[in-house]
């Protein structure tokens, strides 16, 4: 954010091209910081999208419908978050503990 206030005061002095280079490499550490948070989680993509549904309350089978799975497949997903995280049962996950892992929830 620095290089793009200081992109923005010197933007007379400095040519375009190194302007739009700056710009381009501020966003770019920008998108790898954000894509590094949820890389920092030792839940898959896809167990962060089941364990966002089980914070929502749905169960297995709603879960597997909205995401086009079968049953199995999210009751393996489920099974595989419980164990990650050390909960012993669906209703230990939380919306912070959820949250911590990169999970994005609906929220209040």
């Amino acid at each position: 954010m620095l290089a793009i206030r200081l992109a923005g005061h010197a933007a007379a002095d400095i040519p375009a091209a190194a302007r739009r280079g700056i710009l381009r490499l501020a966003k770019h550490r920008f998108d790898r910081e954000r894509r590094d948070a949820a890389s920092d989680s030792i839940l898959t993509p896809r167990e962060r999208e089941v364990a966002a549904q089980i914070v929502a309350g749905l169960s297995d089978r709603e879960i597997a419908e909205r995401l086009g799975r079968s049953r199995r497949t999210v009751t393996t997903h489920v099974g595989r978050i419980l164990r990650k995280l050390g909960l012993v049962s669906r209703r230990e996950l939380t919306a912070e503990l959820a949250e911590q892992h990169g999970v994005e929830t609906a929220g209040p």
